[in-house]
């Protein structure tokens, strides 16, 4: 069962386009053995604006939307703001709200900031991507299917440790 775990999981990130950009690829990522921070930081990727999503287009959603909504929402739950403020630790608070199902706190700020009704944490999660410079906007991966990969690999990590 284990390794069946971990054969999809190697299946389902071997799809991204992101992997040809990278020294190692999404799929031979091991959580047990280096952080995603670290990894993101090494792979030089960064969180990037989504150009081909209309509300980004039309200048409705910006970046610093995006960091003043989640300055607020860690504030508001009482998060550790030393570690989740730390623009590198975006992906972690993104990741803190879609693991604790607690959307609704972040749709509110961004609501606040930007004056646009937001139905879905998805549909913010939409407006930005990961990529490496000059990367492709076809081959950038949309955060949302990046934290459904990290979610995956942290699932990996778990599968892998428990194989041993």
């Amino acid at each position: 069962m284990t390794n069946q775990l971990i054969e999809k999981a190697n299946h389902f990130l071997s799809y991204f386009s992101l992997n040809r950009y990278v020294e190692k690829p999404l799929y031979e990522l091991d959580l047990n053995q280096e952080s995603m921070i670290d990894y993101i930081k090494r792979e030089n990727l960064f969180i990037y604006l989504n150009d081909m999503n209309p509300l980004v287009f039309v200048n409705q959603v910006t970046f610093i939307d995006v960091l003043v909504s989640a300055r607020a929402y860690v504030k508001l739950h009482n998060l550790d703001e030393d570690y989740y403020c730390n623009d590198m630790n975006l992906i972690e608070v993104l990741l803190y709200i879609e693991q604790n199902g607690n959307h609704q706190d972040f749709i509110n700020e961004m609501t606040t900031q930007t004056g646009y009704q937001f139905e879905t944490f998805e549909d913010i999660l939409n407006c930005l991507t990961i990529k490496v410079m000059d990367m492709p906007v076809g081959d950038q991966l949309p955060l949302s299917t990046f934290l459904q990969a990290y979610l995956c690999l942290i699932d990996k990590a778990k599968a892998l440790k428990e194989s041993l």
